[in-house]
């Protein structure tokens, strides 16, 4: 940890609470893991968090967070680019053009969907938070499974989310908390 260095702390179960990043932080270390995270969701310019055990915990300053060269570590170690972040929870119609983007939906039974992420390409994950059964990264992908045995691979999202590489211009979910749209025959 650096000199400006700050720790956020977890939620307790049940509870809701805030905690205001100070400025000029050098590294934001998050006191949980991302096992310990159920949702994430942007509230305006707060991030909001809502745990696996019960508790939300919001950071109403987060959106500046990502402007000032602040880096953000979970407690196991995953990093994440917090401008990335914030694009990628900002909710539709909120600056965000869908009408070049990749649209990602959940895979048909058993099916396997392999994306290479690109620089300056916008991806819209058509389904919510809670859909899928289980998302991993391994080997630098993201891997996300559905209870149909469908799966989503997202190649090189570590190295974007981190900004080893040249990163997508949008990767966010196309409503983080609302149903997915379900589509007609």
């Amino acid at each position: 940890m650096t000199d400006n260095a700050v720790v956020v702390p977890q939620a307790m179960p049940g509870r809701a609470s805030e905690f205001v990043v100070p400025p000029q932080q050098g590294q934001i270390t998050m006191s949980f893991g991302s096992d310990a995270i159920d949702g994430l969701r942007m509230d305006g310019q707060a991030l909001v968090i809502s745990f696996t055990e019960g508790g939300e915990l919001r950071i109403p300053n987060f959106q500046d967070v990502g402007g000032n060269g602040t880096t953000v570590v979970l407690a196991d170690g995953t990093p994440v680019e917090p401008s990335l972040l914030n694009t990628a929870l900002a909710p539709s119609g909120a600056g965000n053009d869908d009408a070049d983007a990749t649209h990602i939906g959940i895979p048909e039974e058993k099916v396997v969907r392999e994306v290479n992420l690109s620089p300056g390409q916008s991806y819209v994950l058509d389904f919510t938070s809670t859909e899928p059964a289980d998302a991993i990264v391994e080997s630098g992908a993201l891997i996300i499974t559905f209870e149909n045995g469908g799966m989503i691979i997202l190649r090189d999202f570590e190295s974007a989310m981190t900004g080893a590489t040249p990163r997508p211009s949008v990767l966010r979910a196309a409503n983080p908390l609302s149903p997915a749209p379900t589509s007609s025959p």
